[in-house]
């Protein structure tokens, strides 16, 4: 036997058990955490939304009496004010991919394979936070 086909060999078994420690590892999460993946999709069981839920601010204090510290309040019109020049990068992107791409005969990218906000489906998240998420999630 060669030194190649050894080195595969040995880096086969090395990847079949990093695998299966990974699953284990996976596995020991779900139960942890209380949620399952499907279809792409966080789904949390009714035990964990019912956790969640206890850690929940309300709307109004969130609004009035949240973590609205200096930093936080200097720092917003500089973060939310980078969403006009996102979403005239986007449409450019979009034009650029629509043309270019097509051109060239390159396949289209789908955006949702890219832009995940998987941050909705946590239960003690109020709609303020989901906002800064989502915002978060389409700029990244």
């Amino acid at each position: 036997m060669s030194k190649i086909n050894e080195l595969l060999e040995n880096f086969e078994e090395k990847r079949q058990q990093f695998l299966e420690d990974l699953q284990r590892e996976y596995d020991a999460l779900k139960k942890k955490y209380h949620y399952r993946i499907y279809k792409k999709k966080v789904i949390f069981t009714k035990e964990a939304k019912k956790e969640n839920k206890k850690w929940k601010d309300s709307l109004l204090k969130e609004f009035l009496w949240g973590n609205m510290n200096l930093r936080f309040i200097i720092s917003m019109p500089f973060i939310y004010g980078m969403i006009i020049p996102a979403i005239i990068l986007d449409i450019f992107l979009f034009i650029y991919q629509q043309t270019a791409f097509r051109l060239y005969e390159i396949p289209l990218v789908r955006r949702k394979d890219y832009i995940f906000y998987d941050k909705r489906f946590l239960s003690y998240l109020n709609l303020i936070e989901k906002f800064h998420c989502l915002y978060c999630s389409y700029v990244n």
